[in-house]
């Protein structure tokens, strides 16, 4: 299983993943064009197809899960670490956050 650590491994396997996804569609569709034909040999081999690229898909959603699950945890944590060190500073940036919220939700309010 490879790590993906970094926002390049994640992308990478982001886009594998979607290559993936696209081919999985692409076996879907061939299936169902050769199950309306009803030839036994092309049926079986589409099924096959469409059964391995379920499970590449399979086998590459786990460690993009578990690498967002990692990063966001990661996240996390360094923002309570950040909040817990400067509780005024933190107190300071969601006062300036909430009031920039409030003025661009009465931007949108006045049209």
């Amino acid at each position: 299983m490879k790590n993906l650590s970094s926002a390049a491994d994640v992308g990478a396997a982001r886009e594998n993943l979607a290559s993936d996804f696209h081919s999985l569609v692409n076996h879907a569709e061939e299936l169902l064009h050769a199950t309306t034909s009803l030839s036994n040999e092309t049926v079986d081999m589409a099924r096959q197809k469409l059964n391995d690229s379920l499970r590449q898909v399979k086998a590459q959603i786990g460690p993009v899960r578990d690498a967002a699950y990692e990063r966001g945890k990661l996240a996390v944590d360094t923002a309570v670490t950040f909040a817990r060190e400067r509780p005024w500073q933190t107190a300071a940036i969601v006062c300036l956050a909430a009031l920039t919220i409030g003025f661009i939700g009465s931007l949108g309010s006045r049209k």
